[in-house]
C-alpha cells in the first residue's frame, strides 16, 4: 500500500486566485517541474495531487479547469515536456485509491464536455488519452464532413418514404 504525500499548501493556495492568475501560476510551476529530476518531479506531483484531492467539490472544478487549460498551453509550447508532467500525474493517480482516480476522471470529463474548446480537448487528449477517451466528438462532425455532405444527408432524410421515417431509417 502506498502512503499518500502531504498536500502541497502552495499548490492548494492557487485555488484562491482568479482563473487567469491561477493558469499563469500553474504554468510557472509546470515549467519548473519540466526541468526537475524524475524523482523530484514525482515527489512534487504527489504533493500537488494530494492537495487537489483534499479540495472541496466546489473548489476542485475551477482549479481543474485552470489546470487543464494550462496543460493545453504547455503542450503547444513543448509537447514532450508536457507529456513528462502528465505522465507523472498519471503515475501518482495509479498509486491512489480508485475513488480519487474516479473523482479526477469525472471532473476532467465534465469540464471537457462543458467548458473546453475542441482544440483544448485535443491537446489534452495528446497528453492524457485515458482522461479524454470517452468524450464525444460529435460537435466537430460538421467540420470534418463538410456542410455540403450534411446538407445532402438532410435532403435524403426529407425525401425518404414515410415508413422509413417512422422506423428511423429515413
Amino acid at each position: 500500500m502506498t502512503t499518500q504525500a502531504q498536500p502541497d499548501a502552495s499548490w492548494a493556495a492557487l485555488a484562491d486566485l482568479n482563473d487567469e492568475q491561477r493558469q499563469e501560476a500553474m504554468l510557472a510551476r509546470f515549467r519548473i517541474l519540466e526541468d526537475a529530476s524524475e524523482g523530484d518531479r514525482a515527489s512534487e506531483l504527489a504533493a500537488m495531487v494530494a492537495a487537489e484531492d483534499a479540495m472541496t467539490e466546489d473548489g476542485i472544478y475551477p482549479f481543474t479547469l485552470s489546470q487543464l487549460r494550462a496543460w493545453a498551453l504547455l503542450s503547444q509550447e513543448d509537447l514532450p515536456k508536457a507529456q513528462a508532467i502528465a505522465n507523472g500525474y498519471e503515475q501518482v493517480y495509479v498509486s491512489l485509491t480508485g475513488t480519487a482516480a474516479w473523482r479526477r476522471a469525472t471532473v476532467v470529463q465534465t469540464i471537457a464536455r462543458l467548458d473546453l474548446s475542441a482544440e483544448e480537448v485535443d491537446a489534452i487528449a495528446e497528453l492524457v488519452p485515458s482522461l479524454t477517451r470517452q468524450i464525444p466528438r460529435a460537435h466537430t462532425n460538421i467540420l470534418e464532413v463538410g456542410a455540403d455532405e450534411a446538407e445532402a444527408t438532410r435532403a435524403r432524410h426529407a425525401t425518404a418514404p414515410l415508413w422509413k421515417k417512422l422506423i428511423g431509417r429515413g
